[in-house]
Parts: structure tokens; C-alpha cells; sequence
């Protein structure tokens, strides 16, 4: 319909919206089965299908609906397909990702994206050389520069010595700093997370953490530290 702006079929594509999702909406256009169930393989549609149940209205187009429907298929796909259809989002924002990396990213992101180019916002800081934080960002409520500041260089501390790393290992040494300190975690964890993605949402911290080189996280944190301290 026009007044929707004469969107294509090429923008749902472009946009990260799964093929089986949109056969699923596009049947619902103008049918509805005599159930509850929204969600049809082609398989089940045609068998479901009855002329009568075609309403005579026309019909609307419910983009909440669509969004939903598009999240819900993307968290039945297994970690290779996903991974897969995702490369080429990467590919067009110049990132240098392979699907063997994201395949190991996708468990960080799959409850969290309603379409496929939504990842590339998520998880491009893994492949960027640098980071850039918004100062204001580093800053928590309740903490001023300098006390993020301490909060970024005792993290990069506990870190550089860290043994074993991975999420339960980080996790485990992050959240007894905050309580040796006497910093909540939530407030002590903004400033690590803005440091290492630039972004105040992200992926799972401890997570995110592992999964990128220990060298590059301690070098952003360090960085984020010298951007407070000059003010």
C-alpha cells in the first residue's frame, strides 16, 4: 500500500528480515486460522488453509507483529545458520568478520536481535581497531571522572594477572573488586563496558570480555582511563 511508502520486498532483505518470517506475516494477510496459532511452515498453512476463514476486509499490515514474528525465527535457527546469514550484514559494513567468529558470537546475541542488521551495532567493536567513548558515558551515576577512572585502571589490574580467561573466571574476579571496594556492580561494570565496546548496550560483559583478545581489552580499558583523566 502506498501509504506505507511503497516498501519492497528488497528492504525487508536489506533489513535483516528472515524469508520464512515474511511468508509466515504475508500468509496471515487477509486469513486467519480458526485457532490461536500465528506461527505456520508452509507445510501447515496449506494445510490449514480453508477459503472461508479469508476475511472480506482488507487487510493491515501490523509492523509490531512482523517484528515479533522475525524475532521469533531467528532464535529457532541453529548458531551455523544464523552465523551464516549474518556474514554478508558484516561484509556490507566493511567489518572483516568470518562466519567461523560469529559463530562463536551468536550465543552473545541471538535473544537480542528482532532482525539480522541489528547484530552489526551489537558486535562491531570486535573487529574495530578502535573504540570510542563517549566520556560522559564512562561516568556512572553517583561516580564522578576520577572515580571511574579507578574503577578502569583496578579492572585492568585484576585482569593483566587474571589466570584462567574466561566468562566464569572474569565474572568471579570483577564482582569481588566491586564488593572489596565497596562499589555496586552495575556502577563499577558501566565504565568497563563503555571502555571496551563504546557502547552502553552491548553484549553480556563477562562474556564479550573473554571473547576478545586479553592484549586489546586491557589496552581499551587503559585507553578509556587517559580519556577521563584529561578531562
Amino acid at each position: 500500500s502506498k501509504r506505507f511508502g511503497d516498501t519492497s520486498l528488497s528492504e525487508f532483505r536489506a533489513k535483516g528480515y528472515l524469508p520464512e518470517a515474511m511468508l509466515n506475516f504475508l500468509t496471515l494477510l487477509g486469513w486467519s486460522y480458526s485457532g490461536d496459532q500465528d506461527l505456520f511452515s508452509p507445510a501447515e498453512a496449506m494445510e490449514r488453509f480453508r477459503i472461508e476463514d479469508v476475511k472480506p476486509s482488507a487487510a493491515y499490515w501490523n509492523q509490531d507483529k512482523l517484528d515479533w514474528m522475525n524475532g521469533i525465527y531467528i532464535r529457532r535457527l541453529v548458531p551455523e545458520d544464523l552465523a551464516a546469514r549474518l556474514l554478508p550484514f558484516f561484509q556490507r559494513a566493511g567489518l572483516p568478520a568470518t562466519e567461523q567468529e560469529l559463530r562463536a558470537l551468536v550465543p552473545l546475541i541471538q535473544e537480542r536481535i528482532g532482525r539480522l542488521d541489528e547484530a552489526v551495532e551489537l558486535l562491531d567493536f570486535f573487529w574495530r581497531e578502535q573504540v570510542t567513548p563517549q566520556t560522559a558515558e564512562l561516568i556512572p551515576r553517583k561516580m564522578d571522572a576520577a572515580g571511574a577512572a579507578e574503577v578502569l585502571g583496578t579492572a585492568r589490574e585484576r585482569l593483566a594477572g587474571l589466570v584462567a580467561w574466561e566468562p566464569a573466571a572474569i565474572e568471579s574476579d570483577l564482582r569481588s573488586m566491586a564488593e572489596e571496594r565497596g562499589w555496586k556492580p552495575g556502577a563499577a561494570f558501566q565504565p568497563l563496558r563503555v571502555a571496551v565496546t563504546g557502547k552502553t548496550v552491548a553484549p553480556p560483559l563477562f562474556e564479550t570480555l573473554a571473547h576478545l583478545d586479553r592484549g586489546l581489552v586491557l589496552e581499551r580499558l587503559g585507553a578509556a582511563a587517559r580519556l577521563l583523566a584529561e578531562g
